[in-house]
């Protein structure tokens, strides 16, 4: 029988307030993932449970994204750990009249691997492109934006010459000539 924890074990066990707990348990529970529920509608946890709450957190840590962005990932994660899991589970045991089935199985079990991985580095250059064109656009703004503000500080500066040069003329006349406007 597979160990079970209570709320109040789960948070000491994770670190986190009850209060926490109950708001990632919401989050998830959000996104279609069920706890078992026990006396008085309470949750029970089970170890798979306590890791996904750990990979929410290790994932709120280390990428700094939000709680759904981070039960999203642990809730993939999961994902792809009960497929191996299933797979591990399913894949019979080797003897010597099913080892040609075994081998079928393993070489379906790469093959989809091996177009998943071919279909995340193809996401993955997409990815990088969009990212390239995006740089590019910045810069072109920067580059247009300097531009623009040196013209504006070559404007100033002239304009700020002009008014000392006219300051200077002004101031230059005569009181008389100032007074009679000759």
């Amino acid at each position: 029988m597979e160990q079970t924890y209570w709320s109040k074990e789960v948070s000491k066990l994770l670190q986190i307030a009850d209060s926490t707990l109950r708001k990632y348990c919401l989050a998830l529970e959000e996104s279609n993932y069920r706890f078992e529920r026990g006396i008085n509608n309470s949750r029970i946890f089970y170890n798979k449970d306590v890791l996904l709450l750990q990979r929410v957190i290790a994932a709120m840590e280390k990428k700094g994204i939000t709680l759904e962005q981070a039960v999203n990932v642990a809730m993939a994660s999961d994902t792809a750990d009960t497929v191996a899991t299933d797979v591990t589970e399913e894949t019979p045991t080797i003897t010597p009249h099913n080892s040609a089935m075994t081998d079928d199985k393993t070489q379906e079990i790469l093959q989809a691997m091996f177009l998943e991985m071919e279909r995340m580095r193809k996401e993955q250059g997409a990815l990088i492109e969009h990212v390239k064109r995006l740089e590019d656009q910045l810069e072109k703004r920067e580059a247009g934006r300097d531009a623009a503000l040196m013209e504006l500080i070559r404007d100033t500066q002239e304009t700020k010459r002009l008014i000392a040069a006219e300051e200077q003329r002004r101031s230059s006349q005569s009181f008389w000539a100032r007074l009679f406007g000759k």
